[in-house]
């Protein structure tokens, strides 16, 4: 069983089959900030845990620096995470819209990437309703794998390629920011080739298609922010 459990985790951490972290909302706060983001995931079993493409979320620490200079003018923020299981870098540089484009809502559009063993970028929006640090929110994006595993146990109709739609509250506490979400990826059904080899012509399949859950929270703490 020891060895059957180790098995599974470095065949995970091989596999990279990540989600990357957004560890913020629409508002973008001037300054330094760091924290920390941990989910639990629920996958589809189509495949087997370990060959899903969105099996692990957002888990490890965050850190970032973000300019701006007006309240209701453009922002911009520099992140990254580094999450732990299995071991990832994930940047991220995210805008922020004023506020007159957005209709007086809180809007942005960004980027964020994973990196080691499973690249991939995800460019994404936000849009919420945030006052004094606290308030509801959406994030939508698609995720695309940029390379491909050469690993033997990732089969080829396994992509990093899906819809993420995430719900999302933030609520602020002096310099502490909580983020509560769910997140959903939607994966693409993708078509291989599903005969076996040297006992039938080539037949092409097509998989259900993958998808994941995860919810959790993120914990941002702004340098500025006072009690």
């Amino acid at each position: 069983m020891l060895i059957r459990a180790l098995r599974s985790i470095v065949l995970l951490v091989a596999l990279g089959a990540c989600v990357p972290t957004i560890a913020h909302g629409p508002v973008v706060e001037p300054g330094a900030s760091t924290g920390a983001s941990l989910s639990l995931p629920y996958v589809s079993d189509n495949s087997g845990y370990l060959h899903q493409p969105f099996a692990v979320g957002p888990f490890g620490l965050n850190a970032a620096y973000a300019w701006r200079d007006s309240e209701s003018g453009p922002a911009l923020r520099v992140g990254a995470a580094w999450n732990v299981f299995p071991p990832r870098f994930e940047p991220d540089v995210y805008v922020e819209l004023p506020r007159a484009i957005a209709d007086g809502m809180d809007a942005g559009l960004g980027i964020a990437g994973g990196t080691i063993l499973s690249p991939a970028a995800l460019p994404y929006a936000q849009l919420g309703r945030i006052r004094r640090g606290s308030g509801p929110y959406v994030t939508a994006g698609y995720l695309h794998e940029i390379g491909r595993d050469s690993l033997p146990s990732r089969a080829d109709s396994y992509h990093d390629n899906g819809w993420l739609a995430t719900l999302a509250y933030q609520q602020a506490s002096g310099a502490v920011v909580r983020h509560y979400f769910v997140t959903g990826v939607l994966g693409q059904r993708v078509a291989h080739d599903c005969s076996m080899s040297g006992t039938a012509p080539q037949t092409v399949c097509a998989d259900s298609r993958p998808w994941g859950v995860f919810a959790g929270v993120t914990l941002e703490r702004m340098r500025h922010r006072g009690p």
